[in-house]
């Protein structure tokens, strides 16, 4: 209160009754000790958090697309680092948005499994299909050998026989 009384510090409440506290001169976060502590300390968290922002700000202009939640890899990542390690210095927006993008991750990787078992199962009962008739175009072909051979046995039996027919007609 005294550095926001001596305008060292400016205080501003959004419409969801949260006060933000902030910076009144930039010379302070360079010449303040304490702040550039604070700064370095949380040097990771602020870049984080000014990412997470940047797209948080695109999502809410464009009316909360889910095309523009954070995608899978460092975003996500980062966000869900914010909120395990930094979540009660978020705001209410902020954690809505990684949460959204969390539950948008499990639902597309639910979605993915879901497909990749689909694709399984078709391939699946293609390979017992293709079998299947593999195995009735091996017995066909096994009833034909079989059929081809019994008629070139006929064949012979007959040329044998008209062999020994014209043997005693020539006798």
């Amino acid at each position: 209160d005294l550095f926001i009384e001596k305008r060292l510090l400016v205080a501003d409440t959004d419409p969801q009754g949260a006060v933000t506290v902030r910076v009144a001169h930039e010379a302070l976060l360079r010449e303040w000790q304490r702040v550039k502590e604070w700064l370095t300390e949380n040097r990771e968290f602020l870049r984080m958090r000014d990412r997470v922002d940047s797209s948080l700000k695109l999502w809410l202009s464009r009316g909360k697309q889910k095309d523009d939640l954070l995608g899978p890899g460092l975003p996500l990542a980062e966000g869900e680092k914010l909120v395990k390690d930094f979540g009660s210095s978020l705001s209410r927006d902020q954690t809505d948005y990684i949460h959204g993008s969390v539950a948008e991750r499990k639902r597309r990787k639910h979605d993915q499994e879901r497909i990749r078992y689909a694709v399984t199962a078709a391939i699946t009962l293609l390979a017992i299909i293709a079998g299947f008739q593999w195995f009735r175009a091996e017995r066909q072909r096994q009833s034909a050998a079989q059929a081809f051979k019994s008629k070139a046995e006929l064949a012979a039996k007959l040329q044998e026989q008209l062999r020994q027919a014209s043997w005693t007609s020539f006798s």
